[in-house]
């Protein structure tokens, strides 16, 4: 869990700046979440590269979490769908 906050007069963005090789992850995998909370956020989802707009006065809470790719099975074997299995 993630907690960021933004006491300026003025919005700011911000980058995180984490050691992912510590943590045993991947950063071209990671993905940080932002789930919606009712008065407080809005659920986003940022690669960790991307900067993160927080307003004035406000924060917010996110996590991160690895993203694993999925290959659709038709993509490897296309007779899968040729043998009456949908996409």
């Amino acid at each position: 869990m993630i907690a960021l906050a933004n006491w300026a007069k003025g919005a700011a963005d911000v980058t995180l700046t984490i050691d992912w090789k510590a943590l045993g992850l991947d950063p071209a995998n990671v993905r940080i979440t932002a789930p919606e909370i009712a008065g407080l956020q809005e659920g986003r989802t940022f690669r960790v590269a991307d900067r993160i707009p927080l307003e004035p006065g406000k924060g917010g809470c996110s996590s991160c979490s690895r993203h694993v790719t999925r290959t659709p099975v038709w993509s490897v074997y296309p007779e899968w769908e040729s043998h009456g299995h949908d996409k």
